[in-house]
């Protein structure tokens, strides 16, 4: 497969400028764990001051937590296998996503948002590696709903999603600004190659599976 890195590499040549700029206007580049606004502080009416004792201090409400954002260290799909550790990629000189550096392993993109912060964290991994063969995506189209992906962060926290959706696309009609999106919720995004294979243009179809956090 003397094209096959090549090819590969067109996987991840999703994101132009176009995107870029979605991105930004977006704000997705400064996606942050959510939040929930804090309770307003109890008043209580004042006493006469011989009678301090008639009713009991106010005590504050505690806020409640945020859901646990986590730095992604490792992706689990027990159904194929999968123990894929995580690197950090971002978008390369060309404006493309970079692909993970090896064939076992599977990029997060920080410009998404981190497993757990209630938003869409996308990942990507290949589906085969010239001079390896097979690699960490090869059985992806296999996961239907139901299916779980787990992600376990820097902390040792492990959050668990289920599947919901796939879609196969083909390279010319991916949407990326829904592959991308926020706003949905808690979920996470797996991308790889699918479809034929030809030395000049490499895959001609993506994979694209949609898991959301269990409770």
């Amino acid at each position: 497969m003397p094209n096959l890195v090549r090819a590969h590499r067109a996987v991840f040549a999703l994101v132009g400028l176009a995107v870029v700029a979605i991105l930004a206007a977006s704000g997705w580049f400064m996606v942050s764990p959510h939040t929930r606004p804090q309770p307003r502080p109890t008043h209580v009416a004042a006493l006469p001051s011989a009678q301090p004792s008639i009713l009991p201090a106010a005590t504050a409400t505690p806020a409640p937590s945020a859901p646990p954002a986590v730095q992604p260290q490792l992706l689990v799909i027990p159904r194929l296998g999968v123990q894929a550790p995580i690197e950090n990629k971002g978008i390369d000189s060309h404006n493309q996503m970079e692909a993970p550096d090896k064939p076992f392993d599977v990029a997060w993109y920080p410009f998404t948002a981190k497993p757990g912060a209630g938003g869409n964290a996308v990942f990507a991994g290949h589906k085969d590696f010239a001079g390896v063969g097979p690699a960490v995506f090869w059985k992806l189209g296999q996961l239907g709903p139901g299916d779980t992906i787990q992600v376990t962060g820097a902390n040792q926290t492990q959050l668990q999603y289920q599947v919901t959706q796939t879609w196969d696309y083909t390279l010319s009609n991916i949407p990326m600004a829904s592959v991308l999106a926020q706003g949905d919720g808690d979920q996470v995004t797996l991308i790889t190659c699918a479809g034929s294979y030809s030395r000049a243009a490499g895959y001609d179809h993506r994979l694209v599976v949609r898991g959301k956090r269990m409770a």
